[in-house]
C-alpha cells in the first residue's frame, strides 16, 4: 500500500473510523464495531506499507510541555495522560501553542502513534475512540472546528512529512503530554512536495468565483477562510522550497503581487481579527456533538452566515479571492 493511501486512512480511521458512508452510517448504531472492523484494516495497511528512510540528516528536536492556562487546553492534556503508553507524542501548534489565539482560532494538533500500537486491534481500536472523543475539546474551543488531529506513527518520523508540518512550525509547537518536555529525533522528508497542496487549494478558491460553489453556512464559510489565509504559507513554502511559520508569510508574500491583488488577504485577515464567536454558538449542543450525523448536521445544516458577513460576502469579493489564487499559481508555474 502507497504510503499516501495509509496516511489517509490514518486520518479517517482516528476521525471516527469511516472509510465511507456505509461505515459512518453502521457507526450510528454499531460504533465499536465500525472501530474493531476497521482496526483489522489499519493493521493490515500498517503492515504492507513501506516508509522510506530519508536520506536527509537526523534532526534533534526538543518540544516545551505546554504552560499556558486555558483551560480547554489543560482537559485535553488530561484525557492524552492516560495514553501516554500509545502516544509517543501530542503536540498542538499555531495560535494556541503560541499564545495567540483569538475567536477564530481552533486547535491544530498532532499526535504521534507507536508502532506497538499497529499489533493489536483492541489497543488500536480503544485508543482511535478516544481521540476521537477528544473532538469534543476541540469543540469548546472552536464550535466551528472543520479538521481533526493530524496522525503520523512513530516509523514516520524516519520520513517526517516537513511539507505538511514543517519543523519551522514545530520549534512553535508546544507537547500536550505532561512531565518531561518531547524529544523527537526525525529525518525531514527528502522529497518533500510542497505544490500538491496550494494547487488543490487555489483550485477550490477559484470554484468560488460561481455563485452555486459559494459557503452558505458559517462552518463552510470559516472552512473557505482558513484555506485562503493558508495561501501565503503555501505560496512561500512552494517559491522557496522550505517551511514557514504561517505568522511571518504574509508580509514574507505580499511582496510578490501588487497591491490591488493582494488587497482581498487583507480584507479576510482583517475578517478574522474581528471574528465573532457568539455565546449561541459555544452553546449549541449540536455544534459540541460527535459522530457521523453530527459532522454532516455541522458541513450541511449548520448556523447560517450572520448578515454582517454576507453584505461583504458580494460577487466581487469572491471574483478578487479567486484573482488571487490565480496568480498565486501564475507566479509558480509560469
Amino acid at each position: 500500500m502507497k504510503s499516501q493511501s495509509f496516511q489517509i486512512l490514518l486520518g479517517k480511521y482516528f476521525d471516527g473510523a469511516w472509510f465511507d458512508i456505509k461505515d459512518g452510517l453502521l457507526s450510528l448504531i454499531l460504533r465499536r464495531h465500525v472501530y474493531n472492523m476497521n482496526a483489522s484494516k489499519m493493521i493490515t495497511a500498517f503492515s504492507q506499507r513501506k516508509v522510506e528512510t530519508s536520506s536527509e540528516q537526523e534532526q534533534r528536536i526538543v518540544i516545551p510541555v505546554y504552560d499556558g492556562r486555558d483551560s480547554r487546553v489543560m482537559k485535553m492534556m488530561n484525557l492524552l495522560e492516560n495514553l501516554g503508553a500509545d502516544l509517543y507524542g501530542a503536540i498542538v501548534h499555531g495560535s494556541i501553542a503560541s499564545g495567540e489565539m483569538i475567536n477564530y482560532s481552533d486547535f491544530d494538533g498532532l499526535i504521534i502513534i507507536r508502532n506497538d500500537v499497529f499489533k493489536d486491534k483492541s489497543r488500536l481500536a480503544s485508543l482511535a475512540q478516544k481521540i476521537h472523543e477528544s473532538k469534543r475539546i476541540m469543540f469548546e474551543i472552536d464550535p466551528l472546528q472543520h479538521h481533526g488531529w493530524f496522525v503520523i506513527t512513530e516509523a514516520d518520523l524516519n520520513n517526517f512529512p516537513i511539507d505538511y508540518l514543517p519543523l519551522e512550525v514545530l520549534a512553535h509547537s508546544k507537547s500536550l503530554l505532561a512531565g518531561a518536555d518531547l524529544e523527537l529525533n526525525l529525518r525531514p522528508k527528502s522529497k518533500a512536495d510542497y505544490f500538491s497542496s496550494v494547487k488543490k487549494i487555489c483550485r477550490r478558491i477559484r470554484k468560488t468565483a460561481q455563485p452555486a460553489n459559494r459557503p452558505v453556512t458559517l462552518y463552510q464559510l470559516k472552512s473557505l477562510l482558513s484555506e485562503f489565509m493558508m495561501l501565503p504559507t503555501l505560496y512561500i513554502q512552494a517559491r522557496d522550497q522550505r517551511g514557514i511559520f504561517k505568522k511571518y508569510s504574509f508580509e514574507a508574500a505580499s511582496a510578490d503581487f501588487n497591491e490591488s491583488t493582494w488587497k482581498i488577504m487583507d480584507e479576510v485577515s482583517e475578517i478574522r481579527a474581528n471574528w465573532q464567536s457568539p455565546e449561541i454558538l459555544r452553546n449549541t449542543r449540536k455544534l459540541r456533538k460527535i459522530g457521523y450525523i453530527w459532522m454532516k448536521y455541522r458541513k450541511k445544516m449548520g448556523p447560517a452566515i450572520p448578515k454582517a458577513l454576507t453584505n461583504k460576502l458580494n460577487d466581487d469579493f469572491y471574483r478578487r479571492m479567486a484573482e488571487l489564487a490565480n496568480q498565486v499559481e501564475v507566479n509558480l508555474f509560469r
